[in-house]
């Protein structure tokens, strides 16, 4: 602050005495500022906005070099390092590109800062030329002066500028800081009126209603929906598959259930309240999820199945039990619920990662769950664990299952069918299958006349399901113990 007063002072001082020795040199002071000024004006604006894609392409470039270092192992086992290296290039060539404009509009200012000064250095020469010839007032040391104290001037001027566009374009980060501390944020628990928090019960049936429901995952922009005017009842207790194509929207229709995008139209209610009227903790924390993706935290087991200190070790331990995961936490790990898991769960298999998700639902005992194809990545007896496990532990809830093979959700009560964003059909797996031109139908002939069949005989007979889940999980067991017995390293 001290060194910016001091070079403040020092400009107005060379002005005051440029002007003092020649009067008329206050012309092309006047003359030069402004055009110094002009040039500001057009030159910050560019600095800045090229200043936010630095920032925004380079970001890609260091994410892309992490994910290579972490997945290292699996780009070379698919020899996919040419695919590799042309994502990371592209990554490259797009923050150069925008590097090189930098430095262009750099040089561009600078060439055009050096002539306002040589204008203004040669107008302060020919005007105290002039006044040496008319008026004989001037000595050559005066004139030598005005000249040193000009070039002075101009280089003040010059930095005094380049400094405050730099301060104004390094402002991009603070903007971005100042832009999320004015988001709107809830009140926290305790301090949300009563009035708006739900009975402790909520939801006691899992009813889901959506009246002409239409979101969008951005904020700005409402032409683009993830979701078109969708309406539906989703009675209690009822199993509901929902299905499409990549992209038909039922991430969205998820996303929508627990406020994570923006509601631009309609609303939808849980047991008779609609969820905006109540805080996002108690919406998200009535429902629950079995992701894809398992999300394990480091911490202890204890803390990944109860993060809140909500249930007793009794009650940890009778689900474990239950799932078949006890044995796995008694005998494998040493300190039981206080053993240590590691970063994302990688000490544990994604089967045992996907129980430990399913050990977490059971515990909440939530009336609504949503299953986003739990059983896509793990073995078939872990698959028939989980499945045994949601038709006995949520017999009484509302289950959500989000499918991408349909033999995973042809037992459920009905089956919604999403197509870019739009729900096109809402019915039994039965009714579906049995109209030919149907959206459900469609899918299952894509994979497969042989499948599709199969899917039919599946959803007219509940039984030949059951037996198919039973004759996948002996399958597994029997390829499980022939391995064993072949392994020479399996105790």
């Amino acid at each position: 602050m001290i060194y910016l007063l001091s070079v403040y002072l020092k400009f107005f001082g060379t002005i005051i005495l440029v002007g003092l020795i020649n009067p008329l040199s206050f012309i092309p002071a006047v003359v030069a500022s402004s055009g110094m000024l002009f040039l500001r004006y057009r030159f910050a604006p560019c600095s800045r906005d090229l200043k936010r894609l630095v920032g925004t392409t380079r970001s890609p470039v260091y994410s892309q070099l992490t994910s290579t270092i972490h997945r290292l192992k699996v780009i070379r086992s698919y020899h996919a390092e040419n695919i590799s290296s042309k994502e990371f290039h592209s990554h490259l060539d797009n923050n150069t590109r925008v590097a090189y404009l930098m430095a262009t509009l750099n040089r561009w200012s600078a060439m055009r800062f050096d002539w306002v000064s040589l204008i203004f250095i040669a107008l302060v020469i020919i005007l105290a030329i002039i006044v040496r010839i008319s008026q004989h007032q001037f000595s050559t040391v005066e004139i030598t002066l005005t000249l040193t104290y000009s070039i002075s001037l101009m280089d003040i001027f010059q930095w005094t500028i380049r400094q405050s566009v730099e301060v104004e374009t390094q402002m991009t980060s603070v903007e971005r800081v100042l832009e999320y501390c004015s988001l709107d944020q809830e009140l926290s628990i305790q301090r949300r009126p009563a009035k708006y928090r739900p009975p402790t019960n909520w939801p006691s049936q899992g009813c889901i209603v959506f009246e002409n429901v239409s979101m969008s995952h951005s904020k700005e922009s409402y032409t683009q929906l993830a979701l078109h005017h969708i309406s539906l009842v989703i009675k209690p207790s009822e199993k509901i598959g929902i299905v499409g194509r990549t992209g038909a929207g039922k991430s969205s229709f998820i996303q929508t259930l627990f406020r994570m995008g923006t509601l631009v139209d309609g609303r939808i209610i849980i047991d008779n309240i609609d969820i905006v009227t109540i805080g996002l903790d108690d919406v998200r924390r009535r429902i629950s999820v079995i992701p894809q993706d398992p999300v394990l935290f480091t911490g202890t087991m204890r803390s990944n199945l109860d993060p809140f200190g909500l249930y007793s070790d009794a009650e940890i331990w009778n689900v474990l039990e239950q799932i078949q995961l006890k044995t796995l936490v008694t005998d494998r790990m040493s300190n039981g619920l206080h053993s240590l898991v590691s970063e994302s769960g990688s000490n544990l298999s994604v089967g045992q990662k996907q129980l430990v998700c399913l050990a977490r639902a059971i515990l909440k005992k939530n009336k609504i769950l949503v299953i986003d194809e739990a059983t896509g990545n793990v073995d078939n007896v872990t698959d028939e664990l989980i499945q045994k496990a949601i038709r006995d532990k949520f017999k009484e809830c509302t289950v959500l299952t989000v499918a991408h093979r349909l033999r995973t959700v042809i037992d459920s009560d009905r089956i919604m069918v999403l197509s870019n964003g739009m729900l096109v059909e809402f019915d039994s797996p039965q009714v579906l299958l049995s109209n030919v031109k149907s959206h459900f139908t469609l899918l299952a002939e894509r994979t497969g006349t042989a499948e599709a069949e199969y899917l039919r005989t599946l959803a007219n007979s509940p039984e030949s399901y059951t037996r198919w889940k039973q004759e996948t999980a002996n399958l597994d067991e029997e390829s499980k113990l022939e391995t064993t017995e072949m392994d020479p390293f399996v105790p």
